[in-house]
């Protein structure tokens, strides 16, 4: 073979690496969190799956169990100050709890320790600072991470009246995306 059919076969490899890789990333996610994925996988007659329960603490060192949070619709997000993405979707949370606040639980947990270094002061310095009233949670031994086997901050689940996970949502939410999980777990009008 000579030189210039090897650089033709080498060129044409290359672009099929790239495109390739372009679509796996697009596939497997940007992080960009904008789709909202059932976690039943959109089957109508998937069984429910109820939301693993798990261990936090509140600011000042109580221990508080996502069960005892439940028992109307729920949106429960995984964030850390130290996270652009997370710091980004914050005022669509404060903005939907202050519309939905009396009708869905907000349980906003704080990865400490999860990423970059990230503290339950740094946390409690960011909420204070940006005036955020949603209620958080500090994960500082990660149960709730591992429990729910958080690989990206943010992450956020919606869970119906019943305690069951209904969607999931990876990566910065968009307002239009957290309005489209809430519509998954509020009762119909």
């Amino acid at each position: 073979m000579n030189a210039k059919k090897r650089s033709l076969l080498l060129i044409l490899a290359l672009v099929v690496i790239l495109g390739a890789a372009t679509i796996a990333y697009r596939t497997l996610g940007s992080g960009s969190g904008e789709q909202v994925a059932q976690e039943s996988g959109g089957e109508e007659d998937a069984a429910p799956v109820a939301a693993p329960d798990f261990t936090v603490y509140d600011a000042d060192g109580n221990e508080i169990t996502l069960s005892s949070l439940l028992g109307k619709p729920a949106v429960l997000n995984f964030w850390a100050s130290t996270c652009p993405p997370c710091r980004a979707e914050m005022p669509h949370f404060q903005a939907a709890y202050e519309e939905l606040g009396e009708d869905v639980a907000f349980i906003m947990i704080d990865g400490v320790g999860s990423m970059n270094g990230e503290t339950q002061e740094a946390g409690e310095t960011y909420i204070q600072e940006e005036g955020y009233t949603f209620p958080v949670y500090f994960d500082t031994e990660q149960n709730a991470v591992y429990t729910y086997g958080i690989s990206a901050f943010p992450t956020t689940y919606f869970i119906d009246a019943d305690g069951n996970l209904v969607a999931r949502g990876m990566g910065q939410l968009s307002e239009e995306a957290l309005d489209q999980g809430l519509a998954m777990i509020l009762p119909e009008a």
